[in-house]
């Protein structure tokens, strides 16, 4: 029986679409290897090192998954590894892809192992150059394939047109959760207010002022620890705020950046921590 899959691609960079098939097949196979194979030939936008890595941390959480980088053929190491190949189809141009890879192996292999991982399928090209049946000639095939080009170009445009239209509503979706969370934001804070000037006998008391500050300054302290939640667009005056947090935090790395405390003079600090390199001369 076959427990081990391979699980192979380019992760450039790995997505959130690699990794719910990544996390679908160790669910079904007690191991899993996800490898990665580097392209002479490809542009990539990270090393294979980089992208290796961020692989493995995405996958850390999963025990039985490694992630390797392959340098020989993918169909040997399989072999080698007695196991299945995963792989995603995300319409009908990628399964139509993968179904053309699958004949062209069997034309190699004696066998292919089916989905029970035990009964193999035969080979029938194999078995008609064995019992002599007349296969196509290459005229014929060409004219096939002529053919199907126009309608392997229908169901492409069809494909990239349903990934459009799907992409276009995870958009729509998340900008209406986005919305939605804004305006529960927005009452929780209008009814907090209407407390705060309850509680302390009008806006136009010290208490009142006092108050306003304290959680003012409890909403940027909770904006900069979690500055990678906030939302791409904001309004008002914590912006430049956000942002140099994000930028100190990405170029400096994580223990470094913006902070503020309160003084004694009733007003706050800002604290700005940065890294030092000294340079020779």
């Amino acid at each position: 029986m076959l427990d081990t899959a391979v699980v192979p691609g380019s992760f450039d960079p790995i997505t959130t679409g690699h990794l719910d098939l990544i996390e679908r097949t160790a669910r079904i196979f007690s191991r899993v290897i996800v490898t990665l194979s580097p392209n002479a030939e490809k542009k990539y936008m990270f090393e294979a090192n980089d992208r290796i890595n961020a692989v493995r941390a995405a996958v850390a959480h999963m025990p039985n998954v490694e992630a390797v980088i392959l340098h020989g053929l993918l169909a040997d190491f399989a072999a080698e590894q007695n196991a299945v190949l995963v792989k995603g189809a995300r319409g009908a141009v990628d399964f139509d892809y993968e179904k053309n890879l699958l004949y062209e192996n069997m034309k190699d292999e004696e066998k292919i192992y089916g989905e029970d991982g035990k009964m193999p399928l035969k080979n029938d090209l194999k078995d008609q150059e064995k019992e002599g049946a007349d296969l196509p000639s290459p005229e014929k095939s060409g004219e096939e394939e002529e053919k199907r080009r126009p309608a392997a170009a229908e169901k492409e445009e069809l494909a990239l047109e349903l990934e459009r239209l799907f992409a276009e509503n995870q958009s729509l979706s998340a900008q209406l959760t986005a919305l939605r969370k804004e305006q529960e934001a927005a009452a929780e804070k209008a009814e907090g207010l209407a407390f705060l000037e309850e509680m302390a006998g009008g806006r136009n008391t010290e208490l009142y002022k006092k108050a306003l500050k304290k959680a003012k300054k409890a909403e940027i302290d909770q904006m900069l620890l979690h500055y990678a939640r906030q939302p791409s667009k904001l309004e008002g005056n914590s912006i430049g705020i956000l942002n140099v947090q994000k930028r100190v935090k990405l170029l400096c790395g994580q223990k470094y950046g913006l902070s503020y405390t309160e003084n004694e003079e009733g007003g706050v600090t800002a604290r700005l921590l940065l890294p030092i390199r000294e340079e020779e001369p």
